[in-house]
C-alpha cells in the first residue's frame, strides 16, 4: 500500500487550537496552499520536534500530508519566531490582531501570496524594526483591505465619478473648507419620506404625509414636522414648529432647506405648514 504524499510549504500559524490530550489544530497561511487547517499530533507533548513551530505567529517550513479532509503535520522547521514581538505585550497583541484580520479575509485553499507577504512585513515592522504601532496598525489595515478587494475609491467621487467633487467629504471632516456653510442636509427615506437641515443653532425637518419611505424616495410636497432651538434645547425636547415667535426662523430654514434639496435632487418641492 502506497504511503502518504508529502507537500513542503512555508507558512505562518494564524491560530492554534488545542485538541485531544497532546494535539493541536493549526490554521496556517502558506505560500503554496493558501489558508489550510492542519492537525499537529503531539505538538503539546514534551520533546516534540516541531513544538516551537506550532505556536501562533511563527513562520516555519512545514511538511504536510493529506488524509481524507484534513492535512496533517509530518515535520516543521522554525524559520522566524518574531522574538521582538514576544518581548513587547502591546506589539504581541497587535500581531494577534493582524493574524485575526488575515484569517477573516482569506479563504481555505485559495492562493493568498500577497496577503501572506503583507502579514510577514507587518509583523517584521512591529517586532524587528520596532515601528510605532500607531503607524503600523492603520497602514496594515488599509493595505489588507485593498488586497482583500475592498480598496477605497480615492481617485474620484463614488457617487458622481467626478475627480474633483465640489465638496470632498474628507475636506469637510478635516476642516479644509472655510467657505462652506456650517449646516447639514439630510435625506430621510425609512418608515417615511423626509428632509432636514441642521445648523449650529437649529434643527428643522419636514415630511411627506402618507408616503412610505420603503417605496418612495422623495416627494413633490412636504409638510412641517419639527423645529428645535438647539441653543436653548440641546436635547430636542420642545418642538417649536407651531410657535409663532419662531415663524421668521422657520421661514429662513425652509428656504435654506429648499436650496439644499434643489442642489442635491435637481427639483424644488413645495413645503407647507400643513397638508
Amino acid at each position: 500500500m502506497a504511503g502518504p504524499t508529502y507537500t513542503v510549504v512555508r507558512g505562518i500559524v494564524l491560530r492554534e487550537t488545542e485538541t485531544q490530550e497532546t494535539d493541536k489544530i493549526l490554521t496556517l497561511l502558506t505560500d503554496k496552499l493558501g489558508k489550510v487547517s492542519a492537525i499537529a499530533r503531539g505538538a503539546r507533548r514534551k520533546g516534540c520536534k516541531f513544538a516551537a513551530s506550532a505556536q501562533s505567529l511563527v513562520w516555519s517550513e512545514w511538511t504536510l500530508y493529506r488524509k481524507k479532509d484534513w492535512f496533517y503535520v509530518h515535520e516543521g522547521e522554525t524559520l522566524e519566531l518574531f522574538s521582538g514581538l514576544r518581548k513587547d505585550l502591546d506589539a504581541m497583541a497587535l500581531g494577534f490582531y493582524f493574524a485575526e484580520l488575515t484569517e477573516a479575509v482569506t479563504t481555505e485553499g485559495e492562493g493568498a501570496g500577497e496577503i501572506l507577504r503583507h502579514l510577514l512585513n507587518g509583523l517584521y515592522a512591529l517586532g524587528q524594526l520596532r515601528k510605532p504601532p500607531a503607524l503600523v496598525k492603520p497602514a496594515f489595515e488599509l493595505r489588507l483591505m485593498c488586497l482583500a478587494g475592498y480598496e477605497p475609491l480615492a481617485g474620484e467621487c463614488v457617487c458622481c465619478g467626478a475627480e474633483h467633487p465640489r465638496e470632498p467629504v474628507l475636506d469637510v471632516v478635516q476642516g479644509n473648507t472655510p467657505d462652506r456653510k456650517n449646516e447639514v442636509f439630510a435625506q430621510i427615506s425609512e418608515s417615511r419620506v423626509g428632509r432636514a437641515i441642521r445648523t449650529p443653532e437649529y434643527l428643522y425637518s419636514v415630511y411627506a404625509p402618507g408616503l412610505n419611505g420603503g417605496v418612495y424616495g422623495a416627494s413633490a410636497e412636504y409638510a412641517d414636522d419639527f423645529l428645535y432651538d438647539l441653543t436653548k434645547d440641546p436635547n430636542e425636547l420642545n418642538n417649536l414648529i407651531h410657535d409663532e415667535s419662531y415663524r421668521a426662523v422657520k421661514e429662513m430654514l425652509r428656504a435654506r432647506l429648499l436650496d439644499q434639496i434643489e442642489q442635491a435632487e435637481h427639483t424644488r418641492p413645495v413645503i407647507r405648514d400643513d397638508i
